[in-house]
C-alpha cells in the first residue's frame, strides 16, 4: 500500500490535521495515512505538552471513523523522537508500495536542515509539503511534492491558548475531542 507518515505532537488533534490527512489520501494518492504522535519532539518546547496518554486517547477518538492508522512507535520507544528512526520502523513493520511518504507543513520547511540526519532522511522518503501558514510554495532545496490544499491557519498552540482564556473552541475540533478536553479539564 502507498503509505504516508503524519507525525506531530497532536496536542490536541484538530480539524486541520484531519483535513490534511484526507487531502493526502485523495489528492496525493496515498492508500494509508499513519498518524505518529511524538514522545518528546526534538524541535519543540515540551513545557506545554500534555501526557502521551491524553494525546493518544484523543487521537483514538478522532480517528475512530477514519481509515487512518494510529502508530505509537515513538511513544513506545521513549526519549526524543527522531523522524529517521520512525521512517525505518514504519518501513520494517508495514507492507509499503514505493517510497514511504513523509508529510510536513510549510512551517517546518525552514528548520528541516537542522533535523537529525536530515540529508539521509530526505533520500529515504517521498517528502510532501502542505500549505499551512503560507499561500505560496516555499523553496526547500529538497526533492519534494507540494500539496495544493486550503491553508488552514489553525494550530494546536492557538487552541490551547483559546482554552486557557475561556474562548470558544468547540467547533475547531471533533465533538468527541471537545468533550474529552472539557471532561478531563485539560489545558486550563
Amino acid at each position: 500500500m502507498k503509505t504516508v507518515i503524519f507525525g506531530g505532537t497532536f496536542n490536541p488533534i484538530h480539524f486541520g490535521h484531519l483535513y490534511m490527512s484526507e487531502e493526502l489520501r485523495i489528492q496525493m494518492g496515498y492508500d494509508r495515512v499513519i498518524f505518529v504522535p511524538s514522545n518528546i519532539p526534538a524541535h519543540k518546547s515540551t513545557e506545554e505538552i500534555i501526557s502521551s496518554s491524553h494525546r493518544v486517547n484523543m487521537l483514538k477518538l478522532a480517528l475512530k471513523a477514519s481509515s487512518s492508522i494510529l502508530e505509537l512507535c515513538e511513544i513506545d520507544r521513549g526519549g526524543v523522537s527522531y523522524t529517521i528512526d520512525t521512517v525505518k520502523y514504519i518501513k520494517d513493520k508495514y507492507d509499503i508500495t514505493g517510497p514511504v511518504g513523509l508529510f510536513i507543513g510549510d512551517d517546518l520547511v525552514e528548520g528541516m536542515n537542522s533535523w537529525y540526519r536530515s540529508d539521509e532522511l530526505i533520500k529515504q522518503v517521498d517528502l510532501v509539503i502542505a500549505h499551512r501558514f503560507s499561500d505560496y510554495r516555499l523553496d526547500t532545496g529538497f526533492n519534494y511534492r507540494y500539496m495544493d490544499n486550503i491553508s488552514v491557519k489553525l494550530s494546536s498552540s492557538s487552541l490551547r491558548e483559546r482554552i486557557r482564556q475561556n474562548k470558544a473552541f468547540r467547533y475547531l475540533i471533533p465533538e468527541s475531542i471537545y468533550k474529552y478536553i472539557v471532561n478531563k479539564e485539560i489545558y486550563k
